[in-house]
């Protein structure tokens, strides 16, 4: 009897496991590097049970586990970067998310109107780039991008963006189009479960912030600001209406907007604290070079090692399958950057994405005149990479 349960579990377990499996075909991303400490959040229950160590979201509780090269991400999964660590998530059809510092960023798989899979980002604290192919098959086409001030909705494009409670939300276009809304979305805090108290991977600026509210984002991206290549939009919220007006003495594209429905104020009655200020300018050369610190290089460390030669096969494969994706893309958008930035169709997707910046870099106005970037600044990079790709084209 002891047999015929347990060949009954083990048929289940499989079933059950291919059925995620298929559910999750073509939204599962594998990391493909890793730098420093990085953990996801997995085995989401309404229960605290599971192995520790665990923390509680949104009245719901995750395992905590140490990321590595080869890591699976699925829906539903977090991921958090501590401040010295970034990492490289690639999937099957080669899309690739490059996450920095820290940061904390989930991916999930909702429901359209035409109840079709979707996938939605949420950037809780960060920096994040992204390539997400143009392709109406690719399961990422339409996908939705969250920060606690924006939403947008994602179709094929590489962008950078980025959020912390000082500066608001940054989104960098590098290539494509995006359309943005500015919205005050409140994610829900992370907090241990063990003692209740903010994990020390955790922003307090995101578990000191209020439930996420319910919101209709396709209805909000019908009132979007489209954001073109080479171009930035930065959203914040002001601190008084004098900060309101100097940025649009500053920039005649800058404007004040509802944070609760998105549009434009012209009246000078609005409430600071309903508000979000909008400015839209090129990207900056200072700009690129935040874009390019946080792609992952070759790293070493154990946490790098594939566990075994078929692991090593796979990763290679979804490498070149980020690279041909890459420049598809480039090839899509901005094809005489192939020559210009003389790229290599054998080149691995950072080194296009490092030309692709370097390229650039040349034309991009400087924030700062004449001023040398900061020793953080090139360390951030690399001191062989800025050297070779972005001091000669100061």
């Amino acid at each position: 009897m002891k047999a015929i349960y347990t060949f009954y579990f083990i048929i289940v377990a499989t079933l059950l496991s291919t059925s995620i499996a298929s559910a999750f075909k073509g939204h599962t991303g594998t990391i493909v590097k890793v730098k420093g400490n990085a953990h996801i959040l997995i085995n989401e229950s309404t229960k605290a049970s599971g192995p520790r160590p665990r923390v509680s979201y949104q009245s719901k509780f995750y395992t905590e586990k140490r990321i590595r090269r080869g890591t699976k991400v699925r829906p539903g999964t977090i991921i958090q970067t501590s401040n010295n660590s970034s990492l490289k998530l690639i999937f099957g059809n080669g899309d690739h998310i490059n996450i920095g510092p820290s940061t904390s960023y989930r991916f999930s798989v909702d429901k359209d109107k035409d109840k079709k899979d979707r996938a939605v980002i949420d950037v809780y604290y960060g920096k994040v780039r992204a390539l997400i192919s143009k392709d109406k098959k690719n399961p990422r086409s339409g996908m939705r991008l969250k920060t606690p001030t924006a939403v947008a909705g994602v179709r094929g494009t590489d962008f950078f963006v980025s959020y912390n409670a000082g500066k608001g939300t940054e989104l960098k276009v590098i290539r494509g189009k995006v359309a943005i809304v500015p919205q005050k979305i409140h994610p829900t805090p992370l907090t241990s479960q063990a003692n209740n108290e903010s994990s020390n991977t955790i922003s307090p600026s995101v578990a000191a912030a209020k439930k996420r509210p319910k919101i209709d984002i396709d209805k909000l991206l019908k009132q979007a600001i489209v954001i073109d290549s080479g171009n930035v939009v930065e959203i914040k919220k002001p601190k008084s209406k004098a900060e309101v007006d100097r940025a649009k003495s500053k920039s005649s594209q800058s404007q004040v907007v509802s944070g609760t429905t998105g549009k434009k104020l012209e009246d000078s009655s609005y409430k600071v604290e309903e508000s979000l200020l909008v400015a839209v300018k090129p990207i900056s050369k200072e700009s690129l070079l935040e874009v390019q610190a946080i792609t992952v290089q070759e790293v070493d460390g154990s946490d790098n090692t594939a566990s075994n030669d078929d692991e090593m096969k796979n990763l290679k494969e979804l490498e070149k399958q980020a690279s041909q994706a890459l420049l598809q893309d480039i090839k899509t958008y901005t094809p005489e950057v192939l020559e210009s930035a003389e790229i290599n169709e054998k080149d691995s997707s950072d080194n296009i994405n490092t030309k692709v910046l370097s390229s650039m870099f040349k034309s991009a106005p400087a924030e700062k005149p004449k001023q040398k970037p900061s020793q953080q600044e090139i360390d951030s990079i690399g001191k062989d990479i800025y050297e070779n790709f972005f001091n000669k084209n100061k």
